[in-house]
């Protein structure tokens, strides 16, 4: 969704008391977005068993246009808006890692478990197994 329709769309939601979207904003939501994405990707590799896409696109190409292009952002050295994207842009380059690193393990080790595999109760990581000594 550009701006442009970002915009439309929350000022047709919000007619009563006119609110704005900036860019500074659009572009610190876009940031968000990628998180967001991250977790939609991961959850669907792990119910699945495949990365999400259509029509030969997938998330993680998008995610990866998406990184390129947030990362060439320049900003004013004295805004606001330099300071939140330097708390973002280390976090939106670790989520789209994250998704990296999904896929690859889904590549390497997706023969050992059949696709749609869920978790059984037991297998989860927050009990102790008894590990067998030599």
């Amino acid at each position: 969704m550009s701006y442009q329709e970002a915009q439309t769309k929350v000022e047709a939601m919000t007619k009563e008391q006119k609110v704005i979207l900036v860019v500074d904003d659009y572009v610190l939501g876009l940031f968000d977005m990628v998180g967001e994405l991250m977790r939609f990707a991961v959850t669907v590799m792990a119910t699945n068993g495949e990365l999400p896409g259509k029509d030969g696109r997938n998330v993680l190409s998008d995610l990866r246009e998406l990184r390129t292009c947030l990362e060439s952002l320049e900003t004013d050295q004295s805004s606001w808006f330099r300071l939140d994207v330097s708390k973002k842009m280390p976090v939106m380059q670790e989520c789209v890692e994250k998704v990296e690193k999904a896929l690859y393990g889904l590549t390497v080790r997706g023969a050992e478990r059949p696709k749609g595999w869920i978790p059984a109760a037991d297998e989860s990581r927050g009990g102790r197994e008894e590990i067998e000594g030599y």
